[in-house]
């Protein structure tokens, strides 16, 4: 099977890797972003210094990853170029194409685990306004619908809330630490 063949994020093998649990899978795609976006550029020094030692270190790292998130793609590509980094590092200045097409893959690769969970504004259906809940108004009550909903919050959407809350150093980063824990009954006793 070639890698145009294989599914470039398979979300059902990844939910299964974390028993259906969306939001741990979206915690963990976020942090395979913020870990991956600067990949190319990394993997390109190490080349650039010949450094293959490092070079075949980040290779591999990125393969266990991928192969773990279901990235079958990239972890395929990442099992090629692993076993053929010292043939590509010396026919990098005369033949860029191989290592241009690897470096596609990982593009396209960690832009499909960026938008992954990205959710489309909810439609709004019409209710009896006397049956509509209140919407929350206050960043600290929109924080606690978030979690009694059991939403998964990004670090920057956290820190939004955080920043518009008033809370003790201390209680923040309790509140930081349940919600990074998944504890989200005691994030919310922290914040009522």
């Amino acid at each position: 099977m070639t890698e145009h063949e294989l599914a470039t994020f398979d979300q059902e093998f990844a939910l299964s890797q974390f028993s259906g649990n969306e939001s741990i899978l979206i915690k963990i795609l976020d942090k395979f972003v913020s870990q991956n976006e600067s990949f190319n550029q990394q993997l390109m020094d190490s080349l650039q210094l010949t450094d293959l030692s490092t070079a075949k270190i980040q290779v591999h790292t990125l393969k266990g990853v991928t192969g773990n998130l279901g990235m079958k793609a990239l972890h395929h590509a990442c099992k090629d170029i692993e076993h053929n980094l010292e043939q590509l590092a010396a026919d990098l200045p005369t033949n860029p194409e191989a290592l241009n097409q690897f470096m596609q893959l990982v593009d396209k690769t960690v832009l499909t685990a960026k938008n992954y969970g990205v959710a489309e504004e909810p439609v709004k259906t019409q209710m009896d306004s006397s049956v509509q809940p209140a919407e929350p108004t206050s960043e600290k009550e929109k924080l606690i619908a978030a979690l009694k909903r059991n939403e998964f919050l990004s670090d920057a959407k956290l820190t939004q809330y955080l920043d518009k809350i008033e809370l003790s150093t201390e209680d923040k980063e309790q509140l930081i630490k349940s919600i990074d824990d998944f504890d989200y009954s005691k994030a919310i006793s922290l914040l009522n």
